[in-house]
């Protein structure tokens, strides 16, 4: 777990330094951390969903993770 917060946060200050395009399957609360934009696809066959703005602005830091809007949209987000 903290390799993976410690990953979680490089990947931010590279991207905050290269503003590079980054595809990734993270998990609810991960992709909330990390992404801008999270496509959300149904199960075989894999189609689109649902694309949802991430509405935490940037710099992102730690800290996001324990506020109450973190909470609610990662619970708007681990509905099927």
């Amino acid at each position: 777990m903290q390799t993976r917060e410690l990953l979680q946060d490089e990947l931010l200050n590279i991207w905050e330094k290269q503003r590079k395009t980054v595809c990734s399957s993270p998990l609810d609360r991960e992709a909330l951390y990390l992404a801008d934009r999270i496509v959300v696809m149904s199960p075989r066959p894999g189609r689109i969903e649902q694309v949802i703005q991430v509405p935490f602005a940037r710099p992102r830091r730690d800290e996001i993770k324990s506020t109450p809007q973190f909470s609610i949209a990662a619970r708007h987000l681990a509905k099927p």
